[in-house]
């Protein structure tokens, strides 16, 4: 079986992109300085579709072009704030 690990709510938050356009810019813009992040999988958590879609146009849309691409210099991500 699986270890016994209690639900940690504060950490379910923290790892999740979670919050305003610019929180979720700075969380992406961390994670990727700490971990050299290359890629995300984003998965909005909602049981209506259609606001998932929203979710995902949103990040499309408003968060993605504020980051640099994945090949650029990490100096780049900072240079993008």
């Amino acid at each position: 079986g699986s270890p016994n690990v209690p639900f940690d709510e504060a950490a379910i938050f923290e790892h999740s992109l979670i919050g305003s356009f610019d929180e979720i810019d700075e969380k992406i813009v961390e994670l990727h300085r700490r971990t050299g992040l290359r890629s995300l999988l984003l998965k909005p958590a909602s049981l209506d579709a259609d606001k998932n879609f929203r979710a995902l146009d949103d990040f499309a849309r408003l968060i993605r072009p504020r980051l640099p691409v994945a090949e650029a210099a990490p100096k780049a991500l900072e240079a993008a704030r």
